[in-house]
């Protein structure tokens, strides 16, 4: 099962037409950010967060899924999921840093507000930018990224299947393999 098949391919712009995973994203978070625009001036702090929060991680889960189930993703299919993902993390310091605009999803901010929101919407977003990055990352990242808890939101057989669905078979790879498993 392709990740980007299994993922977003199947979402429709209601009128039945399906468009791009990248399309379908957009215009997705296009659509959270009109909500935005209408809900913070109403909803507490606290009650946008959460509700925001919920819609981007019902938005996000099917696509998380299908990666971390996916048996094979290949190299031009990790670049299509790296935009999806980090589409997503760019939509983040609109959604929550207080500053939402209307057009097009915002530039990822570094506000300490964005990262308070980062860090309210919990472990599933770190899991959704680790997938994001692990399409782009070689077997040394990813060794690199091991030692400093990187992975912690993501089990061992989790990151193996990953790891073993985007690299080839090789010495690197079994021998990150075996440090996953020992991490």
């Amino acid at each position: 099962t392709s990740a980007t098949d299994a993922g977003v391919e199947g979402i429709t712009d209601g009128t039945g037409d399906v468009g791009s995973p990248e399309e379908a994203t957009r215009k997705l978070l296009y659509h959270l950010h009109q909500l935005a625009n209408l809900w913070q001036p109403v909803l507490s702090r606290q009650v946008y967060a959460e509700a925001m929060g919920r819609l981007l991680r019902h938005a996000a889960d099917p696509l998380m899924n299908a990666v971390l189930g996916a048996e094979a993703i290949d190299v031009a299919a990790t670049t299509r999921l790296h935009r999806i993902f980090k589409a997503f993390r760019d939509a983040e310091g609109g959604l929550f840093g207080g500053e939402v605009r209307s057009e097009t999803p915002a530039q990822p901010t570094n506000s300490s507000e964005s990262e308070g929101a980062a860090a309210a919407l919990g472990a599933w977003w770190d899991r959704l930018c680790i997938l994001g990055d692990l399409m782009v990352w070689s077997l040394n990242d990813i060794g690199d990224h091991l030692s400093k808890g990187t992975f912690r939101n993501l089990s061992a057989a989790e990151l193996c299947r990953l790891l073993e669905a985007i690299f080839m078979d090789s010495p690197e790879l079994r021998n990150t393999l075996k440090a996953v498993r020992h991490a």
